[in-house]
């Protein structure tokens, strides 16, 4: 049966409301039993309709009396009763069974350890229940089970009792005070070692932090503990958001769809984003962590307190949400080397997804499968929507809307306009406009030109967008002089926001710009830390390159404007300008070598082709190889000198200057593995620190580099999934690093290591590591060849068959399908029909026929 689409102007408020909800779990990993006792009120008057999805029904009871049909109908989606008082109780015994369960929705089993995953609307393969946002009730919960199998039993709120019972199980009873939707619950059971902890909140609370893990991995959480007690201090200092419950409790499952889940009182994370310890973390990893367990405990005001009214608002807990933990991650480092990495991921995924055939607007307008929404659009997009609102504003005008959007709207489920409207309160600003970045789909595109005239002193600058109707642009900006420093020129429409800093507000679809009494012609340095989500195109002379990357002191523009001059060569400029870029960074003294580090990343490939309409993937990949090759044998003494001298820094700590070093130090090392005549002796002491390494980013620096030099790559893969047999987190590391190889060893080696006997294709991490990192390798995956689309799509195709959350998750290889040559075209389209004619799920039928249609 094929789904129905679902569109944001057909939402309809919820015909009843559940005021209590009593939920007893007899616990099994075959089966399990549900007894939920719900106490309703009908708002209009109309047929009850409670979401259900591969549920055994026991038995329905309204007010203690059975029901049976014709009372109620059911189907495949769910149970409709056709009539009901205004107030009544309804009681439903369901039979569910977990260790089936591999979509990993609902309760499943994980390693022998039960737990739930109801977001977007797994609640509804658990009891039959109106599965909305928009329904907010509160919980008691019931769990028994097995002491032997099950001996930790966690569910959301505060625990009330527990007790033994008689028959070798016992009883766990648990009760949120706080009123949430079903997506919010989640229940744990299982053989499990805690880490504990505790906060003491700003009015003197103590809150019990615990941390749930496989017994004896709980050294390996307490980076993650450290990191919760710096977020619960930050959210108090910054939006004054205090923890509400007694407990705040953190699971580490290894097999999870996303990264982690915000359950209220309960997060269930994805075990990647837990441990943390020299032999199974980056240094990436520890920032990572540090992040998403900020992320998910700030949900606790945006996204629970405070939840959204449907599913086409999801951007309105996700976006503030991932805004709020880059503001923190800021803080917790460097905030400029922060919004680099931040910029990187939001155009590595979501330019191209909005480049790409499944592109949509940050509040979307329809879809087949509300799962699908779970984007980077949503996300990182999102998250600089509200950016922009901050940098309009200013953060202290700013925060104050976020006060009142807190106090007005604390147990609501609300929309982004209930949002935005708390701003428009507190700053007695229109901001109309402002609402089209949620309603437009795609990246706008800013041009901008300059003149200057001598013989009058005039210099203006004039502005075109692409947007139809015309979106608020803030334009973060400043000006250099010829030697490098800065200049300051005044105009009537650049104005100071609340914190001081140069906006100029581009609102109309065209706008000049003319400064007056401008001694000698000006360098602009335009969208200042990316002040807005924009492709600006800015056709300036090369040597305002050279400056801006050797002397702005926004590190964001310093990193563009190297970008820029990478593209410019990768796509047919001569590479000299390039060189003197790079020459004047790697030898700033000025800088920390982390910003140094950051700045100085290898362009991705990805990255430089994203404005092109036409992508001839070998061509440019082999010119953006020549052109690497080019800067690492020019820079060779430098990089080699970089490299050596820190061999012999402190491989652990994690202090910002030792990070720097170490960063800088692998970033050295990754430039030289680009050269084709490097020393011998610097290809030994990558193998030394390969196999010697006390740090997991040193041993992945050197893999990397020993990968793109074609240094043994049968025996590095075999010998390293031998030796990290034991560690699955590095183990989807170094499939990941054979899987993103910049030459033909990459299909093989994806295709060797997901035949292997061990690989366990059930487990999402392994998926994402391998197939989709493969996926998303464009220089390798779109080189035209049938059999790798055939892989691809077939491996795609069998994981539909047990997890459509997955296997629609991989559709974003093809997001630049529209860039290829024909040939390559031809060939997706073949691989696609085959998928689509063997009818996939919802998930993945919705972003395959849209790749599909613009074939």
């Amino acid at each position: 049966m094929q789904q129905k689409r679902i569109f944001l102007k057909d939402y309809q408020a919820p015909t009843h409301q559940i005021r209590h909800t009593e939920l007893t779990f007899e616990l099994g990993a075959e089966t399990t039993v549900v007894t939920a006792v719900s106490k309703f009120s009908k708002i209009i008057d109309a047929p009850l309709f409670l979401n259900g999805k591969e549920l055994e029904l026991v038995s329905i009871k309204l007010d203690g009396k059975d029901l049976i049909p014709p009372d109620y109908d059911r189907s495949d989606e769910g149970i409709t009763i056709h009539q009901t008082p205004t107030e009544f109780t309804l009681e439903i015994i369901t039979k569910i069974y977990p260790s089936k369960n591999t979509a990993l929705e609902g309760l499943y089993v994980s390693k022998g350890i039960l737990s739930t995953q109801c977001e977007a609307q797994g609640f509804r393969r658990i009891t039959y229940f109106l599965d909305r946002p928009d329904v907010l009730t509160k919980f008691r919960t019931t769990l028994r089970g097995s002491k032997k199998d099950f001996p930790v039993l966690l569910c959301n709120g505060n625990r009330i009792s527990g007790k033994d019972l008689s028959d070798g199980r016992h009883e766990v009873i648990w009760e949120d005070p706080s009123l949430k939707p079903c997506y919010l619950f989640a229940l744990v059971g299982g053989d499990l070692g805690v880490l504990r902890d505790n906060f003491t909140t700003s009015s003197g609370r103590q809150v019990n932090l615990e941390i749930y893990s496989v017994p004896g991995t709980q050294k390996q959480c307490q980076h993650a503990m450290d990191s919760l007690k710096k977020s619960m201090s930050w959210d108090e200092n910054v939006f004054g958001r205090e923890y509400d419950l007694n407990d705040y409790m953190i699971v580490a499952i290894d097999d999870f769809n996303a990264g982690a889940m915000e359950n209220k009182g309960l997060n269930v994370f994805n075990s990647r984003l837990v441990f943390a310890d020299d032999q199974v973390a980056t240094d990436e990893d520890f920032f990572a962590i540090e992040s998403v367990i900020a992320h998910e405990y700030f949900h606790n005001w945006t996204g629970n307190r405070i939840t959204l009214r449907d599913w086409f608002h999801l951007s309105l807990k996700e976006g503030l949400t991932v805004f709020r933990d880059q503001e923190f991650s800021g803080d917790m480092s460097d905030r400029s080397v922060q919004r680099l990495k931040d910029v990187e991921t939001l155009k590595l995924r979501q330019f191209a997804e909005d480049a790409g055939p499944n592109a949509h607007p940050v509040r979307p307008e329809s879809c087949l499968s509300v799962d699908n929404f779970f984007t980077a659009t949503i996300y990182e997009k999102g998250a600089e929507v509200i950016r922009m609102l901050s940098v309009l504003l200013g953060r202290k005008s700013f925060l104050k809307g976020m006060d009142l959007y807190f106090s007005r709207h604390d147990g609501q489920a609300v929309t982004i306009e209930d949002f935005v409207k708390c701003f428009e309160d507190t700053s007695k600003r229109d901001l109309a406009q402002f609402r089209e970045w949620y309603r437009q789909k795609g990246t706008p595109v800013l041009e901008v030109s300059e003149s200057y005239d001598p013989s009058d002193k005039t210099y203006s600058l004039k502005f075109v967008q692409d947007q139809t109707p015309a979106v608020l642009i803030p334009v973060q900006m400043g000006f250099l002089n010829a030697d490098g420093s800065a200049l300051y020129i005044n105009h009537p429409d650049i104005r100071p926001n609340s914190d001081g800093e140069l906006i100029f507000e581009m609102d109309q679809k065209e706008k000049v710009l003319i400064f007056n009494n401008v001694s000698q012609k000006p360098v602009p340095s335009l969208l200042r830390q990316f002040s807005a989500p924009v492709h600006l195109k800015f056709s300036r002379d090369a040597n305002d390159h050279l400056l801006i990357a050797a002397f702005d002191s926004d590190g964001f523009n310093r990193r563009a404007a190297f970008t820029d001059l990478v593209r410019q060569s990768v796509l047919g400029a001569p590479f000299d300008n390039v060189e003197k870029a790079f020459g004047s960074l790697l030898n700033d003294k000025k800088i920390s070598a982390l910003l140094k580090a950051t700045i100085l990343k290898p362009t991705h490939f990805d990255e430089i082709i994203q404005t092109e309409s036409t992508v001839n993937v070998k061509e440019l990949s082999n010119r953006y190889r020549d052109l690497f090759q080019k800067l690492a044998s020019t820079y060779r003494s430098q990089l080699i000198e970089i490299y050596t001298r820190s061999l012999g820094l402190n491989q652990k700590g994690y202090s910002t200057e030792l990070l720097g070093e170490r960063l800088l130090k692998n970033r050295a090392l990754d430039y030289l593995s680009f050269d084709k005549n490097i020393p011998e002796e610097i290809i030994s002491q990558a193998q030394t620190q390969l196999a010697s390494a006390k740090g997991l980013s040193d041993v992945m620096s050197a893999l990397h580099f020993l990968l793109r030099q074609g240094k043994g790559t049968r025996e590095l893969q075999n010998n390293l999934l031998k030796n990290y047999s034991g560690f699955p987190l590095v183990l989807q590391k170094i499939y990941a690093a054979f899987s993103s190889q910049q030459n033909d060893d990459a299909f093989v080696c994806t295709r060797e290591i997901m035949e292997r006997p061990e690989f366990d294709s059930k487990n999402p991490n392994n998926i994402y590591a391998t197939l989709r990192t493969f996926g998303l390798n464009t220089s390798i995956f779109h080189q035209g060849k049938p059999d790798i689309y055939g892989f691809y799509m077939d491996w795609v195709h069998r994981i539909d068959g047990y997890n459509p959350q997955v296997s629609a998750r991989l559709m974003g290889a093809f997001n630049l399908v529209g860039k290829l040559p024909a040939e390559n075209k031809l060939l997706i389209k073949d691989s696609l029909h085959k998928l689509l004619v063997k009818e996939p799920s919802a998930n993945l039928r919705e972003l395959a026929e849209s790749v599909y249609q613009t074939l």
